[in-house]
């Protein structure tokens, strides 16, 4: 990204995996992202925030195309951490009452170094896997899951043609 912004790269779209932290938002499910709880390394790197967000105008844009696809989505907040065998249920119930609704692992990041670098980003993600009942449920070969890639890479692509980009 960062190679990439210094060859004029202005906007960001990023699209990848994450882990469900509420009941109602299943696999395949659609997760836009309105803010990022950071604890994760790379965020620190660029800045103090603890709490990334996402480019307000590039964000909307995404949600723009759901809504012209008519594809359902859910708007919260993200983890970002990449420390995924620390992950505690403590942890995760104290940031789900802070508007936090999935697990993820680049979003801050991302997010970090576009606020530095001075460029756009926002991103989506789909839901692999069930953190918030009683146990994990792995759903990464679940059909679900793999439309919902299709799907978010056909919105992603729909965004762009609408000048997102």
């Amino acid at each position: 990204m960062e190679e990439m912004a210094a060859l004029g790269c202005r906007t960001f779209l990023t699209f990848g995996a994450c882990g469900s932290l509420v009941r109602d938002l299943v696999i395949g499910d659609l997760v836009l992202p309105t803010f990022a709880i950071s604890d994760e390394g790379t965020s620190r790197h660029y800045g103090t925030a603890r709490r990334m967000r996402p480019n307000e105008i590039v964000r909307r844009a995404i949600a723009a195309a759901l809504v012209d696809m008519s594809h359902p989505f859910r708007p919260g907040g993200t983890w970002t951490t990449d420390a995924v065998y620390r992950e505690s249920r403590a942890r995760a119930r104290q940031l789900v009452a802070l508007g936090v609704v999935a697990v993820e692992m680049e979003a801050a990041a991302v997010w970090a170094v576009a606020r530095h670098r001075r460029v756009r980003a926002a991103s989506l993600f789909v839901v692999s896997d069930e953190l918030g009942g009683e146990g994990w449920n792995p759903g990464f070969d679940n059909p679900r899951f793999l439309a919902g890639k299709r799907r978010a890479r056909r919105l992603l692509m729909h965004a762009i043609s609408k000048g997102v980009a």
